[in-house]
């Protein structure tokens, strides 16, 4: 190879798509932070929480209209969260309406969202009987998130206004105008589009460009690619975050404003500015960026995407390029938030950043890149249509009783994710014996209560979820599971040990046992070298395991030298402070998170004050020995 890189230099050859390569993008990728509103929006949010605050008002719906990408869930967003809505309403409702909703269904959605639990089996009368349980006497507000022409009937949302208390008011955002024909008396506002000026602004905010300096030069430019942006803020941001990757040069820029990309308009929702400009994005982004990207097209519409999940997800599959001196898990961060500060992903408001969303015009371009390989959904569409053999990667959604028993013949699968479907423990053995490939398994909040001895059958499974099930015990062979990576135990309150085969894991890197009560023989974990990730870790009364097998010796974090986080539980079971010495945490160069938890076995709400300053003596030292 080096031969022949020797000779390509030679000969003046240039690499192609270096970054993709060699895993890393030279770019410093960082969030464009802070609130930044442009235009009239915090006027219109202003005008628009005076109808809905107004009891005298006759206006019970409040609809936003406009195209997507135009900013209806931005203003919708700013409403739900302004302060004077919070204390006009004694409930304030959001529902992301999926395209799946019928009448029904979104009922069912907005009784889930208003605190209740519905089940699948119940009809409209029921539905509207637990809405009114639930909002009875109470000033509500309703916010319906991107509703579509045939998930609403004539004047239905009137026909729940006997639920509701004097004062409640519904508020939708819509691309559809004929959504608004059929609400009746609605106050309708319009989104308008920014001006140029605005559009400008935002466009060298996401490009990082300082207008004093390249203003003169570039903005000539700046307003035609605009003007192909169709002037959607959600367009200008995306190629604004483009050009952050180009000199500021009017060479640079102009390339990007005459790409063909411009001339992409192969979906079959197509909204002009909008898809070009996601096109645009994603081809700028890395090869190795691209398959993380398109691997996302499996998160369900509406969903909240998890930096954690997802991130294990792309380490299952292989798609994240290892680096010296750093984490697989690190990689992988970044990557996440390179997506981010892209604008393909939308975080979640408030200052958590780990949570995001992603615009439906996105997930529908990147579904029409992934081709077959991905489905979510409901698994009779899978099984039914005409897509299974090229089918690799499944999340099923489904609220009704569900067999995976067909499932078990798709060999081709590498990814099943049945995550809070109602699955129970039949077919479980032919799934094991039929998906020999998969690589990533989520069972976790399913009705499954055992795990067959047929799970040594996935040799290349790297991800195992059984977290929220009532599994009581996993089978020994469980250790034939070689290149597991990920455990997801969490909350399993039924389960109260561990087999022995868990510490041949050599390369599990997450086990995460959060909320699982163990009190029972537990196994030894000094083998797992590459485990970075330990919650749940109980604390034994011994520093040898056969003299208290109801956790593990506080001595056995001594090995774990790979440790990001960690969670340590019982701690007041350490009656010798000297033991937090032998755990070695102070070489534990990687640990980012400590978590220090007791429990007392007697349940008493109140320490003994002699136990208190020992208590208070192990933490001070463990928290010395990694500050």
């Amino acid at each position: 190879m080096k031969d022949i890189l020797k000779k390509g230099s030679d000969l003046e050859l240039e690499a192609i798509n270096h970054v993709g390569q060699n895993g890393r993008s030279e770019f410093a990728w960082e969030a464009v932070l802070g609130d930044f509103s442009l235009g009239d929006i915090e006027n219109e949010k202003n005008e628009l929480i005076d109808v809905l605050t107004d009891r005298k008002s006759t206006k019970k719906v409040v609809a936003i209209v406009g195209v997507s990408g135009i900013g209806k869930t931005t203003l919708a967003r700013k409403i739900h969260e302004d302060h004077h809505t919070r204390n006009a309403f004694s409930i304030v409702v959001w529902v992301n309406v999926l395209s799946g909703f019928d009448d029904t269904g979104l009922l069912s959605a907005i009784v889930r969202a208003a605190g209740g639990n519905p089940r699948a089996e119940e009809n409209r009368v029921q539905l509207e009987a637990m809405l009114a349980a639930i909002l009875k006497g109470k000033r509500f507000l309703l916010v319906l998130d991107d509703v579509r022409n045939n998930q609403i009937y004539e004047n239905s949302l009137e026909a729940h206004w006997h639920l509701c208390g004097h004062g409640s008011r519904i508020l939708i955002t819509t691309r559809d105008e004929s959504v608004v024909m059929r609400v009746k008396d609605a106050h309708i506002h319009r989104v308008k589009k920014l001006s140029f000026q605005d559009c400008w602004s935002l466009l060298c905010r996401n490009a990082c460009l300082d207008e004093s300096v390249h203003g003169n030069t570039l903005r000539n430019i700046g307003i035609s690619i605009i003007q192909k942006c169709d002037k959607l803020p959600m367009a200008v941001k995306i190629i604004g975050a483009v050009l952050r990757t180009k000199e500021r040069t009017q060479e640079a820029w102009q390339r990007v404003q005459e790409s063909e990309g411009w001339l992409f308009k192969d979906l079959q929702d197509y909204v002009h500015g909008l898809t070009e400009a996601i096109f645009l994005g994603y081809h700028d982004l890395p090869l190795h960026l691209k398959q993380c990207f398109i691997y996302l097209s499996l998160i369900p519409e509406g969903s909240v995407i998890r930096q954690q999940f997802v991130s294990q997800l792309w380490i299952s599959e292989g798609l994240i390029e290892e680096r010296d001196n750093c984490s697989l898990e690190k990689i992988a961060e970044e990557y996440y938030r390179e997506l981010l500060s892209r604008n393909l992903l939308q975080p979640e408001t408030g200052n958590d950043d780990t949570r995001c969303r992603m615009h439906d015009q996105i997930r529908s371009f990147l579904q029409f890149f992934a081709k077959d390989k991905f489905f979510s959904g409901d698994l009779k569409t899978t099984i039914n249509g005409n897509s299974s053999e090229a089918l690799r990667h499944m999340w099923i959604r489904s609220n009704v009783p569900t067999t995976v028993e067909e499932m078990g013949t798709m060999a081709s699968l590498k990814t099943v994710i049945l995550y809070k479907i109602p699955l129970g423990n039949r077919s479980l053995d032919k799934l094991f014996k039929g998906l020999k490939y998969l690589q990533v398994l989520d069972l976790g909040g399913t009705e499954i209560t055992y795990v067959p001895r047929t799970l040594e059958s996935l040799y290349h499974l790297r991800l195992l979820n059984l977290s929220l099930t009532r599994i009581t015990d996993l089978p020994e062979s469980i250790e034939s599971l070689t290149n597991l990576m990920f455990l997801g135990l969490r909350y399993c309150n039924w389960l109260h040990n561990l087999p022995n085969g868990i510490g041949k894991l050599q390369n599990l890197r997450n086990l995460d046992l959060r909320g699982t009560n163990l009190h029972q023989v537990l196994p030894s974990l000094e083998n797992l070298k590459q485990l970075s990730t330990l919650h749940g870790f109980v604390v034994n009364r011994k520093p040898k395991r056969e003299d208290d097998p109801t956790g593990w010796p506080l001595e056995d974090i001594k090995s774990l030298d790979a440790l990001r986080s960690l969670q340590i539980l019982r701690l007041e079971r350490v009656s010798d402070s000297s033991r937090v010495q032998e755990a070695m945490l102070e070489a534990k160069s990687h640990l980012k998170e400590l978590e220090l938890c007791c429990s007392n076995d007697d349940r008493q709400s109140e320490v003994q004050e002699e136990n208190a300053r020992a208590l208070k003596d192990i933490f001070d030292r463990l928290s010395l020995h990694t500050a």
